[in-house]
């Protein structure tokens, strides 16, 4: 089955009513899955938070330590647009926890997916600075944990959030352990991301970057996206296939905005669902990014769960 994450704790971080990542992101869409049946569909995922040694894994003292006494002093913010309060901590620990968490039970028992439906987001936080919304790097802690724990030597993280994924790419551009694939809009913020940017080092060549004109058409994106997915994917061969899921490169979203729909983000995850199924077997780990259209983001995240419900049970079935 697929395993779908989700606990209250992420509605404590909520450190201004006026900025479009606030609780009823995943309230609502929780609700809606609630609605459709979803919610007993999956298998519930349990979690628990990270501790700050395995956030340590990926950022720097300094960057936690200002986390921690920023909230601890009441709030305040960690750049110009990443606000916290004090419960903003514990909710962030959450969150990079049910990554690891989701990890474990992947790699370890009979499921071969999972969502998390989690915030405050990850993606932007690099190894020394949070930023844009995100206190620390989920899917770069998730990701971390899989190879210090699972000893898994090739892991893929596919973004497709409308902002580049700067943070993950900074935690991992000299790793050739990871290939962060990320397709995005660009220029935008954070103004990273361009086809040049291709790691250094022993990372060389495991960054794919696919900046994505305003202009391009959904059927255009669709098209780049799975060519270079699946030559970057034949290459490397992962062992596990993580997803930065950001739904706010959809049409109607008020931040992003690109010529993309509901039916692009489904081809998007079956495109990445093959690659787990062909090198991975099956096991793709899905986390929430961005998305501030609260309707718009419910209605595609319950169809990315029933995607990778159907794909579960498919699998499932072939296998029996």
């Amino acid at each position: 089955m697929t395993i779908l994450f989700h606990d209250t704790i992420s509605d404590s971080h909520f450190p201004s009513t006026s900025h479009p990542e606030h609780p009823s992101r995943v309230q609502t869409a929780w609700k809606h899955l609630d609605g459709l049946g979803l919610t007993n569909a999956c298998k519930k995922g349990i979690a628990s938070p990270a501790s700050l040694e395995q956030i340590a894994r990926v950022h720097t003292d300094g960057t936690i330590k200002r986390a921690q006494e920023t909230c601890a002093r009441g709030g305040g913010y960690l750049d110009a647009d990443t606000p916290v309060e004090p419960r903003s901590l514990s909710a962030a620990l959450w969150g990079a926890g049910t990554g690891i968490a989701a990890v474990d039970q992947v790699l370890t028992g009979n499921d071969r997916n999972a969502f998390c439906l989690i915030r405050p987001p990850g993606h932007h936080a690099t190894r020394s600075q949070s930023m844009g919304f995100c206190l620390f790097n989920n899917i770069a802690v998730a990701a971390q944990h899989a190879i210090d724990h699972h000893e898994l030597r090739r892991v893929l993280i596919v973004d497709w959030d409308v902002h580049h994924g700067n943070g993950t790419q900074d935690i991992f551009y000299g790793d050739d352990r990871v290939l962060f694939f990320s397709m995005h809009r660009h220029p935008f913020y954070p103004g990273s991301g361009l086809s040049s940017e291709t790691g250094t080092g022993d990372g060389l060549g495991y960054t794919v970057n696919l900046p994505i004109d305003v202009q391009r058409t959904g059927d255009e994106i669709l098209s780049q996206f799975k060519q270079r997915l699946d030559r970057s994917a034949q290459a490397f061969e992962p062992e596990l296939v993580l997803i930065s899921a950001g739904f706010d490169a959809h049409h109607r979203d008020p931040i992003g905005g690109l010529r993309i729909d509901e039916e692009h983000f489904r081809h998007f995850l079956d495109f990445v669902l093959d690659v787990g199924d062909e090198y991975a077997g099956g096991k793709v780990v899905s986390m929430l990014e961005g998305g501030y259209n609260v309707g718009v983001l419910a209605e595609c995240v319950a169809d990315h769960v029933q995607g990778l419900l159907q794909r579960s049970l498919k699998t499932g079935s072939l296998k029996d």
